[in-house]
């Protein structure tokens, strides 16, 4: 009877560590594959960020190959500096100032 009661005993105990083990290593499963997944996301995101990072350098490359030229002096000083050439007259339109108030 004492052997009966030690073996369904041992056998509980043995139950018992197996439920909870199975529950470790799923917890460690689903906590892992939740990390997999941010890390994920994390990673297109800091893609996206190279892929505009690269298009940024290229055009600043090009800028700054251009940038002794005669045409991009002007073009600089047109659009940044709003100069104009001795003979040109800048018509500015009403209708576009009125639509930013």
């Amino acid at each position: 009877m004492k052997e009966r009661k030690k073996n369904k005993k041992k056998i509980k105990m043995l139950h018992i560590f197996l439920v909870l083990a199975v529950l470790y290593v799923s917890w460690i499963f689903i906590k892992t594959q939740i990390d997999i997944s941010r890390l994920e996301k994390q990673e297109m995101v800091l893609n996206k960020k190279v892929t505009e990072l690269k298009k940024t350098e290229k055009r600043l490359v090009e800028e700054q190959k251009n940038a002794g030229s005669i045409e991009y002096i002007e073009k600089v000083a047109r659009e940044e500096l709003k100069m104009v050439k001795s003979n040109e007259i800048i018509y500015i339109d009403s209708n576009k100032t009125n639509k930013k108030q």
